[in-house]
């Protein structure tokens, strides 16, 4: 089934109209603007954030599996900083790229059976 969540899981996993946008956060962004009606100004990463949130894209990633990635990722960037001497910021555009990535590692078919049901979109649809 077509929805505002799915088309966000799908943009996460890169089926978007790269020539047009850079990266998975731009096209995000553009969707929001198209969606929403939003002037392109409001939209930065803390509004592409609150987004993923009221949409409950985060749904898709409540199985522990998911959240221990999340803070596995986290504390892995976290000791990487340390490791070169950086300084390590948890600002809403790490959070939008950690949640970007999550997503686009999700399986949503096994076999021939339906994880999340994306069988309304034919096979090379770009959301956007």
């Amino acid at each position: 089934m077509k929805t505002t969540k799915t088309d966000i899981l799908r943009i996460c996993k890169g089926h978007y109209n790269q020539e047009k946008y850079n990266s998975p956060y731009e096209a995000l962004r553009a969707y929001q603007i198209k969606y929403t009606g939003c002037e392109p100004e409001h939209i930065n990463e803390q509004a592409v954030l609150s987004f993923f949130y009221a949409i409950e894209v985060d749904s898709f990633l409540q199985s522990y599996h998911y959240k221990e990635m999340i803070k596995d990722r986290l504390i892995h960037d976290y000791e990487m900083s340390l490791y070169n001497y950086a300084n390590f910021e948890i600002s809403y555009k790490y959070m939008v790229e950690l949640y970007i990535r999550q997503l686009s590692m999700i399986q949503v078919k096994e076999g021939e059976n339906w994880i999340i049901d994306l069988s309304d979109y034919k096979q090379g649809d770009l959301v956007i």
